[in-house]
């Protein structure tokens, strides 16, 4: 083989080379920009549903009963609306954990909400100074688990508000009307 053909030779592999690499790094660019199109798209129907009628009423009674159940110690108020808006931060929690959608985004859309009502749960209650979530968790220990962990990204270690701004928050809450 002539030095012509040598040369020819390693050129087309390097070419070859070169353009498995552009490949790769093209692939590997679609494919973020893929991931972010659908965090942005899941999170903004996360965004809708939160903010739906439905769950805008639900959110008004959990706050409700939860400004009931923190000045009294008990409510009269139907909890299922509690369990509903935990339910739906169960989901944002599961969804978080399987990185369908990112620690960042999911902080700025949905932390203040989360730490209000986590907050609230969590608060321990007399005269058996249980909160609403362990006693939740007494019967069941894995009943919002993932919404227990977003805590790890929402709420840094002791960083909850006074009950009396936890309290005005529910009042806002409390307040929410049809959109």
């Amino acid at each position: 083989m002539d030095d012509f053909a040598k040369l020819a030779t390693i050129i087309g592999g390097v070419a070859t080379a070169v353009t498995v690499i552009i490949t790769l790094v093209a692939i590997w660019h679609e494919s973020r920009e893929a991931r972010f199109s659908l965090n942005t798209e899941l999170l903004m129907k996360l965004q809708d549903q939160f903010e739906a009628p439905l769950m805008r009423a639900s959110r008004k009674n959990a706050a409700l009963a939860l400004l009931d159940i923190l000045e009294k110690g008990q409510t009269s108020y139907n909890l299922g609306n509690l369990v509903r808006v935990l339910n739906f931060f169960e989901l944002v929690g599961w969804l978080w954990k399987r990185r369908a959608i990112d620690t960042n985004s999911t902080r700025v859309m949905f932390s203040y909400w989360y730490r209000l009502y986590w907050q609230a749960i969590t608060t321990p209650l007399p005269p058996c100074n249980l909160s609403y979530i362990e006693d939740a968790h007494r019967e069941n220990p894995h009943l919002w688990i993932h919404a227990k962990n977003l805590a790890k990204i929402f709420i840094p270690t002791g960083h909850y508000p006074n009950l009396e701004d936890l309290k005005e928050s529910l009042k806002d809450e409390a307040n929410l009307t049809e959109r």
